[in-house]
């Protein structure tokens, strides 16, 4: 059983290595991704303009915004490479029993946009 502060996100099967899913924890969408049987999760919103990480390609243990490919360690949310931006929030992750868990970071801070709620 996970802590109290940990949502269910998705069954380890949900998301085959390389490969990602958008999920919904406390009302924010995030970008889970499968790294060859690692699970990351990530704000699913770029630091720099806004765009769908999820739109994005997965290369490695980074995500690629697709509108002025600014690049994200997805284990960090770390900008990469690309424009000036932003870090963007990730999870922690915790996987039991074929089941994967998150806990949002404590801030997220004021969005840029009200694009994820649309």
């Amino acid at each position: 059983m996970p802590p109290p502060d940990y949502t269910e996100a998705a069954k380890t099967t949900d998301v085959a290595p390389g490969q990602k899913k958008v999920v919904v924890v406390e009302g924010e969408r995030y970008v889970l991704v499968n790294l060859d049987g690692e699970f990351a999760a990530i704000l699913d919103e770029c630091g720099h303009a806004t765009g769908f990480l999820s739109k994005g390609k997965v290369e490695g243990d980074v995500i690629v915004c697709p509108r002025h490919f600014a690049r994200y360690d997805l284990r960090t949310g770390a900008q990469v490479f690309g424009p000036l931006a932003d870090d963007v929030p990730v999870c922690e992750v915790l996987v039991e029993e074929g089941t994967v868990y998150l806990k949002p970071p404590a801030e997220l801070g004021a969005p840029k946009s009200d694009m994820r709620y649309g």
